[in-house]
């Protein structure tokens, strides 16, 4: 805690009134970008374009957050027990308020079938996964604008608008 301090140049005893340990700090490190992109759905949709525009901007911010968060949340989940914790406590809390903005905002327009939380899942994932790409593989290359853009058009579109979907009971070839 005292390297942390002096690094942000504070006093120690300011870390320590609002965080017991460094295993606090780091934990709050990593979830309040991520409730922060929780919240910043759950601005109410009254037109496909404000829906358009509340994806793209969830996509971006997510994407922006995880290419920050991603060794960070690896380190965290990574032990079972502390991981479990983390899971519980931040992430899914996290992916229900994302899910009840987008069932309130898609509500309208969506199909009867569509899977919020399954949707808020993918999203999730998707972006923790392009973070990982950017930060271990090759990467795609693409700016956050560019990536979320996409990635909107996808969940919005679907990825072939003429293909419609996979009849239910039967699996895509």
């Amino acid at each position: 805690m005292r390297a942390i301090a002096t690094a942000a140049d504070i006093n120690e005893a300011i870390l320590y009134r609002y965080f017991t340990s460094k295993e606090q700090l780091f934990e709050h490190a990593i979830a309040a970008p991520l409730e922060e992109v929780a919240l910043s759905i759950a601005t109410p949709a009254e037109s496909a374009l404000d829906i358009e525009r509340l994806t793209v901007r969830f996509f971006r911010e997510l994407l922006d957050a995880m290419r920050t968060l991603a060794p960070l949340l690896n380190v965290v989940l990574g032990d079972e027990e502390l991981g479990q914790h983390f899971y519980q406590l931040h992430i899914e809390p996290a992916l229900d308020r994302i899910k009840l903005a987008t069932e309130d905002n898609f509500a309208s327009w969506a199909p009867s079938n569509f899977d919020a939380g399954l949707a808020t899942r993918v999203a999730y994932g998707t972006c923790w996964f392009l973070a990982l790409d950017d930060r271990f593989g090759t990467g795609l290359g693409q700016t956050s604008d560019d990536l979320a853009n996409e990635l909107a058009r996808m969940l919005l579109n679907g990825l072939k608008d003429d293909l419609g979907p996979v009849p239910s009971g039967q699996q895509a070839d």
